[in-house]
């Protein structure tokens, strides 16, 4: 009888085990079936649901689906705000949004976009308590929608932004200045980057009333807006002038810092111009112009007393650039200035030059003693550079065929000792070169097909030698003290010690 009693026993606790090793089964079943109907829900959160429902799949699905849904496809709730709030009858139905705790209800809004949190909001008041707080602390809007009212909408709520990026068909540029995040109702602005992209309804009154009402704003970035042109920068230079004299008081874009202007066809050099003028003096430190009308102008001039970053891609047209009165300028890039012939740059605090694929340039003169970084790319006519510093650390001279050799031989014993990195690919005119530089790391002397004579002193940092192409190079000369296992050489040569 006793063996019989533990027979038994034995049995129901294995019916037990077995039955919670099944019950942990459906679990994980009913938990994959939700994960494949909504997927990019989190697996906390699905989770939660299911054990609010015990479990049920169904039930658990239809939660999460009424978390999304709209005011309009639930007629009871236009209803109710139609009767008014006296006239509210307490539904019996259980809000999906007391099921879930504060904190795994914003984890779950954190997967949403922030026009689809708008959206959301108007689903209960619950709702939009949560969701308000939430969008007045969002930082970056990007307004993508076709409707104008949500758009603005959305402005209105996200009252702390700090980045607006518009972009489409919107037009309600006037009613912006009345946006929290610009000041308006007496708030403090606080938006500091504003991007247009192909807002084909922007015009040249519609952005100079904009930008002459931000205060704050310190990036502009206008991109593939056709119905700009010169007028506008004219309209804030004329503004600019009319505050300094005292007709109207203001202080529009005084802390702009960054102005970027792209593949807008009725922006000439003459915007540039403008811009410039009327933030002179301010906080202006970055303009960057690419494929805009400014390939119209021959000759540009600019007088600039903050300007940091000057870029400019496509000015194919200009043949003169003169930039003498910016003294502060640190980094210049000219990309594709076609019909450039000479270029000469004045000033101690130039640290970065390029200028790449500009075809018919053929004298470079550089007076600042500061210059680290000189790119010299695709200047297929240049013949002479004359650079006055002696501290820069990166030369690259790609593709200049004709360049002079004593002229790339100054440049390299003037910063003898601070070089660390040396392209001159396809110069073919040059037979002999001489390093000495104890900091030199890269060397690409690739191309070079007269290139004859190579020698390499007290360069114990040596990584790289690239020499393909140079078919009259037979050997390198080097010190005695040179490490030649250390270096990852490219080309047909040999080592040579003297």
């Amino acid at each position: 009888r006793h063996a019989r009693t533990e027979r038994i026993k034995f049995k129901d606790e294995e019916e037990a085990a077995r039955r919670g090793r099944d019950r942990e089964q459906v679990n994980e079943e009913c938990l994959r079936d939700l994960a494949a109907i909504f997927p990019s829900v989190d697996v906390d959160i699905l989770n939660s649901v299911l054990q609010s429902t015990e479990w049920n799949v169904e039930r658990a699905a239809n939660i999460l689906m009424e978390m999304t849904i709209e005011p309009s496809a639930n007629p009871h709730h236009e209803q109710e705000e139609a009767a008014g709030p006296a006239s509210q009858v307490p539904s019996s139905r259980v809000c999906p949004f007391e099921l879930l705790s504060y904190d795994l209800f914003c984890k779950l809004l954190a997967y949403f976009r922030v026009p689809d949190l708008l959206i959301c909001s108007f689903c209960c008041r619950n709702w939009r308590e949560v969701i308000q707080n939430i969008l007045e602390n969002v930082q970056n809007v990007d307004i993508t929608s076709d409707h104008e009212k949500f758009n603005m909408a959305l402005l209105r709520n996200c009252k702390r932004a700090t980045s607006i990026k518009i972009r489409g068909s919107f037009s309600s540029f006037l009613r912006l200045r009345s946006l929290p995040c610009l000041g308006g109702g007496r708030q403090t602005p606080t938006l500091r980057t504003l991007k247009l992209v192909k807002c084909f309804s922007l015009t040249d009154d519609l952005l100079t009333g904009m930008l002459t009402t931000t205060s704050a704003l310190e990036q502009l970035e206008i991109d593939s807006c056709d119905g700009i042109s010169d007028e506008s920068f004219c309209n804030l230079y004329e503004e600019r002038l009319r505050i300094d004299m005292g007709e109207v008081t203001g202080a529009s874009m005084a802390k702009l810092k960054t102005l970027q202007i792209s593949n807008c066809g009725g922006v000439t050099g003459q915007s540039l111009k403008y811009a410039v003028m009327a933030l002179n003096g301010r906080g202006l430190d970055h303009i960057k112009f690419s494929n805009n009308g400014i390939m119209q102008m021959e000759t540009v001039q600019l007088a600039a007393r903050r300007l940091r970053v000057l870029e400019l891609k496509d000015p194919k047209s200009i043949t003169s650039l003169n930039l003498e009165a910016c003294a502060t300028l640190e980094r210049m890039n000219i990309h594709n200035a076609t019909q450039l012939r000479s270029f000469q740059a004045v000033g101690s605090n130039l640290v970065h030059l390029s200028l790449t694929r500009c075809q018919m340039l053929k004298e470079v003169s550089i007076n600042s003693a500061n210059l680290q970084t000189l790119i010299l790319q695709g200047c297929r006519s240049l013949q002479h550079v004359e650079c006055s510093s002696t501290i820069l650390r990166e030369i690259n001279f790609y593709g200049c065929n004709f360049i002079s050799p004593s002229d790339v031989q100054a440049i390299i014993a003037a910063s003898q000792h601070s070089l660390s990195s040396v392209e001159i690919d396809g110069c073919s005119v040059i037979q002999s070169l001489t390093f000495s530089s104890p900091s030199l790391e890269y060397l690409v002397v690739k191309g070079c097909k007269s290139l004859q004579t190579l020698r390499i002193m007290n360069a114990s940092r040596l990584i790289k030698l690239d020499a393909r192409g140079c078919n009259q190079l037979s050997h390198v000369n080097v010190d005695g003290f040179f490490n030649a296992a250390q270096v990852n050489t490219m080309g047909k040569f040999s080592w040579r010690k003297s």
